[in-house]
């Protein structure tokens, strides 16, 4: 990957950030349970980091849901909506739609595919970090 577009990644991390923010406060992490801990999302984080596709770690997040209907991936929100099915509409819609929109310039669709399986693996770290907080904090 380019500076140019490392310098555009930059730019847009704030965006990140608070997209994990209001993603982790619209649950209650301290109700996830003891078996949903850091693990859980660090074993998502080493996920993304040894893949180049969204399908691959949207998969784990599925098969994490489907393995274990009461850990916190099932946790739903106050409209019903699923803690994982938030998290993968997260990396499949409002990372490309919102945030990749966000990079100016000229961008093929290799370098679309690797900046946002770029801005994905940050969006896990920052979830990961407010996770943390969220569960130290209470």
């Amino acid at each position: 990957m380019d500076v140019r577009l490392r310098n555009e990644i930059k730019k847009v991390e704030g965006k990140l950030v608070t997209e994990a923010v209001q993603l982790l406060d619209n649950y209650n992490p301290t109700s996830f349970g003891n078996e949903f801990g850091k693990s859980q999302l660090k074993n998502l984080q080493n996920i993304a980091n040894q893949t180049e596709a969204i399908e691959v770690i949207t998969n784990f997040i599925r098969y994490q849901m489907g393995r274990e209907r009461n850990s916190g991936w099932n946790q739903a929100d106050s409209h019903g909506t699923r803690f994982g099915e938030s998290f993968i509409a997260r990396i499949e819609k409002t990372i490309p739609e919102r945030i990749l929109t966000l990079i100016k310039g000229e961008i093929d669709d290799s370098q679309k595919q690797s900046i946002q399986i770029e801005l994905t693996r940050r969006f896990i770290g920052y979830a990961c970090r407010q996770f943390t907080y969220l569960r130290g904090a209470n």
